[in-house]
Order: structure tokens, then C-alpha cells, then sequence
């Protein structure tokens, strides 16, 4: 980040994800291929369920598959923007506070997450995945930022507040 010109980073979701929401796609629309042609000729059998997944599927893929594509972190040498189909946020690199990371635990999964924190509450925080396809040089600008995760850790104090 420190060239003379202005340079922007453009960083998308990795390829997996591309991929997952590709493949959810290609399914959902031969699940409905296959309904809508088996459903011409015996169109009796054709429960409601399997009509509106046959329409409901292929439109949630296409979105996903939309959204996944266009989703995009930019980092400059003034700003950090987030931009995905919902909303655009962006945040001077001069507002921002600290970093955290967190993971959030599912059933069956894991996230990982990337925050960055303003210093003012006028300015948008920015939570991400860390599922995108950040270089080197990201992550040399993002843990050059305060930990904010540590700061807290040192702080904590043992307390018996509310202990009988």
C-alpha cells in the first residue's frame, strides 16, 4: 500500500465458493428440468411441494450464484469497501479503530470472520469471511492494525461481582 500512485485491491470469495453456488445452481435447474418434463406427462402426481421447489431452487441458486460473483472487498490508500448485493460500506482507513477475529461455530461448520472496527460510531463496522482471496499484502495491512481482541484480553479482570 505504499506506492506513490493510488492502487486499489480488488479481492473476491475464493473459487470454492464459486463453485458450491455453480453447482447448487446446475442441480436446482435439472431438479426443475426433470420435473417440469416428467410433469407433462403425468402432471396428476405433481404434489405442491415439488411445483414450487421447482421454481423456488433454480431462483435461490441464480441469486447466490449472483451474489457470490459479485461480491467484492476493495481495499485503496484511502478506504476499505465492502460491497455485495445488499449494501455498499465503505470506511476511511483513517477511522478505523482495530481489528478483531472471530469464529462463528455452526452446526457443521466453522466461520471465520474479519472485523474492522470504526472509531467512530458514524462510521460502518466491517464484517467479513475470511473466505476471500486475500494476498499477502492484505494481511500485512490488517495485522499491522491494533488487535483489538488483545486489548480486551488485558484488560479482563477477575471478578466476583454477583457471586454469593
Amino acid at each position: 500500500m505504499g506506492n506513490a500512485a493510488s492502487t486499489t485491491r480488488i479481492y473476491r470469495l475464493k473459487w470454492w465458493q464459486k463453485a458450491i453456488a455453480l453447482f447448487f445452481l446446475l442441480s436446482s435447474c435439472t431438479f426443475a428440468l426433470t420435473f417440469w418434463i416428467n410433469a407433462q406427462n403425468e402432471f396428476d402426481g405433481a404434489s405442491l411441494l415439488s411445483i414450487l421447489l421447482s421454481v423456488v431452487l433454480p431462483l435461490g441458486g441464480a441469486f447466490w450464484t449472483f451474489y457470490v460473483f459479485n461480491t467484492t472487498i476493495e481495499l485503496s490508500d484511502e478506504t476499505i469497501t465492502l460491497i455485495n448485493v445488499f449494501e455498499t460500506k465503505n470506511l476511511p482507513l483513517s477511522g478505523i479503530k482495530g481489528r478483531r477475529e472471530y469464529v462463528e461455530r455452526g452446526s457443521k461448520s466453522r466461520n471465520r470472520h474479519l472485523q474492522l472496527i470504526p472509531n467512530d460510531d458514524r462510521l460502518p463496522m466491517l464484517d467479513f469471511l475470511k473466505c476471500y482471496d486475500f494476498d499477502e499484502d492484505f494481511y500485512c495491512w490488517f495485522n499491522q492494525l491494533p488487535d483489538l481482541d488483545k486489548e480486551d484480553e488485558k484488560r479482563k479482570k477477575d471478578s466476583n461481582f454477583g457471586l454469593i
